[in-house]
Protein backbone atom coordinates (compact mmCIF):
# COMPACT_ATOMS: atom_id res chain seq x y z
CA UNK A 1 0.00 0.00 0.00
CA UNK A 2 1.08 3.56 -0.57
CA UNK A 3 0.65 6.74 1.39
CA UNK A 4 -2.38 8.81 0.54
CA UNK A 5 -1.22 11.80 -1.50
CA UNK A 6 -1.96 15.28 -0.25
CA UNK A 7 -4.60 16.45 -2.69
CA UNK A 8 -7.30 19.09 -2.67
CA UNK A 9 -9.46 16.84 -0.47
CA UNK A 10 -6.75 16.79 2.20
CA UNK A 11 -6.33 20.55 1.92
CA UNK A 12 -10.06 21.07 2.38
CA UNK A 13 -10.07 18.93 5.51
CA UNK A 14 -7.22 21.01 6.91
CA UNK A 15 -9.10 24.24 6.08
CA UNK A 16 -12.31 22.91 7.61
CA UNK A 17 -10.53 21.90 10.81
CA UNK A 18 -8.87 25.32 11.00
CA UNK A 19 -12.16 27.18 10.57
CA UNK A 20 -13.92 24.91 13.05
CA UNK A 21 -11.21 25.40 15.69
CA UNK A 22 -11.17 29.17 15.13
CA UNK A 23 -14.95 29.36 15.41
CA UNK A 24 -14.95 27.34 18.62
CA UNK A 25 -12.15 29.45 20.10
CA UNK A 26 -13.89 32.74 19.30
CA UNK A 27 -17.25 31.41 20.49
CA UNK A 28 -15.82 30.47 23.87
CA UNK A 29 -14.01 33.76 24.38
CA UNK A 30 -16.81 36.10 23.43
CA UNK A 31 -20.55 36.24 23.18
CA UNK A 32 -21.90 37.23 19.77
CA UNK A 33 -23.40 40.47 21.06
CA UNK A 34 -20.29 41.53 22.93
CA UNK A 35 -18.24 42.83 20.02
CA UNK A 36 -19.35 43.59 16.45
CA UNK A 37 -15.92 42.59 15.08
CA UNK A 38 -16.10 39.18 16.77
CA UNK A 39 -19.68 38.75 15.51
CA UNK A 40 -18.50 39.54 11.97
CA UNK A 41 -15.59 37.07 12.22
CA UNK A 42 -17.88 34.33 13.56
CA UNK A 43 -20.37 34.96 10.76
CA UNK A 44 -17.62 34.76 8.11
CA UNK A 45 -16.21 31.54 9.53
CA UNK A 46 -19.68 30.01 9.81
CA UNK A 47 -20.43 30.96 6.18
CA UNK A 48 -17.11 29.47 4.96
CA UNK A 49 -17.76 26.21 6.82
CA UNK A 50 -21.25 26.08 5.30
CA UNK A 51 -19.85 26.65 1.82
CA UNK A 52 -17.29 23.91 2.27
CA UNK A 53 -19.86 21.42 3.51
CA UNK A 54 -22.43 22.17 0.83
CA UNK A 55 -19.97 22.33 -2.05
CA UNK A 56 -20.05 18.64 -2.98
CA UNK A 57 -22.07 15.55 -2.04
CA UNK A 58 -20.10 13.53 0.56
CA UNK A 59 -21.56 10.24 -0.73
CA UNK A 60 -21.33 10.54 -4.52
CA UNK A 61 -19.51 13.81 -5.28
CA UNK A 62 -16.32 14.26 -7.24
CA UNK A 63 -14.14 14.11 -4.11
CA UNK A 64 -15.41 10.63 -3.29
CA UNK A 65 -15.01 9.52 -6.90
CA UNK A 66 -11.42 10.79 -6.94
CA UNK A 67 -10.66 8.80 -3.77
CA UNK A 68 -12.09 5.50 -5.05
CA UNK A 69 -8.67 4.02 -5.79
CA UNK A 70 -7.01 5.29 -2.61
CA UNK A 71 -6.33 2.85 0.24
CA UNK A 72 -8.15 3.24 3.52
CA UNK A 73 -4.92 2.83 5.49
CA UNK A 74 -1.26 3.55 5.01
CA UNK A 75 1.03 0.54 5.41
CA UNK A 76 1.94 1.71 8.90
CA UNK A 77 -1.70 2.20 9.96
CA UNK A 78 -2.61 -1.20 8.52
CA UNK A 79 0.21 -2.92 10.43
CA UNK A 80 -0.83 -1.19 13.65
CA UNK A 81 -4.46 -2.24 13.22
CA UNK A 82 -3.44 -5.78 12.31
CA UNK A 83 -1.39 -6.04 15.52
CA UNK A 84 -4.33 -4.81 17.59
CA UNK A 85 -6.55 -7.62 16.30
CA UNK A 86 -4.11 -10.49 16.75
CA UNK A 87 -5.20 -13.10 19.27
Amino acid sequence: MTNIPKDSHHEEIVKYNFFKAEYQKLSKQFTRDEDPLIKAKLDIIKRKIGEMLSDDCPLCGKRVINLIDQPFYTEEEYSTELEKWKI
